[in-house]
């Protein structure tokens, strides 16, 4: 059911939510900078992620996992994305870089989307340059090759109108839902803070966080339209996935109302066990003169009590636990986007089969049957015997 996007999209809500508790100044000026910016047509953008863990009370077993956190510690991910889109988001490109470095040996990866949704067959193309060390691995005869090639109306053998319904629809009833849901939503935390004219931080500690978290899954699960959105989007997912099964999918969407009303009844759990360090969740943002979002930097330390959280999943004494780390995560961000609404132009590569390969044929190889004899190539959906261009023996 692809749980990730469900999370993405509670996720989603939660923030655009939070800027709105009370409903201050502070908190309405803020939440009209989001509002705003998803208004952007062009932009360019720069992200860098960081991460720091320590962990303390490490059993033998978790000692051997340092030299990996060593490297994680270690390590950072830069992203550049320069996107443009017309006024009706029909038609856009997309690129961007992503660098990882400081593990063993840098990685870099880079990524071209194309998309057209204004004729009756969407068109979306995806294009992605692997690492070096991902082609390395690859079978034959994609081996080497960099740019690895995803067409929307290739995946799923479906011609992509499904996706397309579910973007467009779903996008606008979530702007909707958040619109109406946040003029009753309240949890009675003053979270944004003005700093000076074009400057605005939320600030969460852990007791905060926790109210917050009770309030909104509290909130959400007695809300009829809320839990009504999840079910929508649900199964818009499962269209769009191809699920088959009727009979699993109604039991998920029946047993959601009671999922989320058990939910808060872990956060009740969850109390008095610590999730947010003492530096807290401190999220600042910088506008421009128009409004627009320019800067988001943010810092947050999680803490993760695994004797706790495991003797709150099964009731384990912390004797028994083989795993009996505290850790620490300290986890920075920042975002800087200029160039908003400004001309910006996105040339997609021109790629031939000597250099490239279809992420649908790939994964057609990877899922035929052990015993195939050598030489069977997948190419465009159909099996061949022979040369890469399909050219039957």
């Amino acid at each position: 059911m692809k749980l990730k996007k469900l999370s993405a999209l509670i996720s989603g809500v939660l923030v655009s939510t939070m800027v709105l508790s009370g409903c201050s100044t502070e908190e309405n000026a803020l939440y009209n900078a989001f509002n705003k910016s998803q208004t952007v047509n062009s932009m360019e953008s720069t992200t860098t992620v960081n991460l720091n863990i320590t962990g303390t009370n490490l059993s033998n077993q978790e000692k051997q996992f340092q030299p990996t956190i060593d490297i994680i510690n270690g390590s950072g991910i830069t992203m550049t994305t320069r996107t443009s889109q017309n006024a009706d988001k029909t038609i856009g490109r997309a690129q961007g870089d992503i660098k990882i470095s400081g593990i063993p040996m840098d990685m870099d990866m880079s990524f071209w989307a194309d998309t057209n949704i204004t004729g009756d067959k969407p068109l979306i193309t995806e294009v992605v340059k692997l690492p070096e060390i991902a082609t390395s691995s690859l079978p034959d005869p994609y081996k080497g090759k960099p740019y690895m090639v995803m067409d929307i109306n290739s995946l799923n053998n479906t011609s992509g109108e499904p996706q397309m319904d579910f973007s467009k629809d779903f996008q606008s009833n979530l702007i909707a839902f958040i619109d109406q849901y946040a003029k009753q939503y309240d949890p009675n935390l003053n979270l944004v803070t003005k700093l000076d004219s074009q400057n605005y931080e939320i600030k969460l500690t852990d007791s905060s966080f926790k109210q917050l978290l009770k309030y909104t899954v509290d909130n959400f699960s007695s809300n009829a339209d809320a839990v009504n959105l999840i079910k929508d989007y649900i199964k818009a997912v499962a269209q769009v996935g191809g699920a088959a099964d009727t009979t699993e999918l109604n039991k998920i969407l029946d047993e959601l109302p009671a999922v989320l009303k058990n939910a808060s009844v872990v956060i009740d759990k969850l109390q008095n066990v610590t999730l947010i360090g003492p530096k807290g969740i401190d999220i600042k943002y910088t506008l421009n003169n128009e409004g627009y979002i320019i800067n988001e930097n943010a810092n947050c330390e999680f803490v993760i009590d695994i004797p706790a959280l495991s003797k709150l999943a099964d009731g384990s004494d912390s004797s028994t636990q083989t795993l009996t780390g505290i850790y620490t995560v300290d986890l920075s961000t920042n975002t800087k986007i200029d160039k908003i609404n400004q001309p910006i132009t996105i040339n997609m590569l021109k790629l031939d089969a000597s250099s490239s390969f279809s992420y649908a044929d790939l994964i057609e190889t990877l899922s035929a049957p052990s015993n195939l004899k050598p030489g069977w190539n997948s190419i465009n959906g159909k099996w061949y015997y022979g040369k890469d261009d399909g050219t039957a023996k």
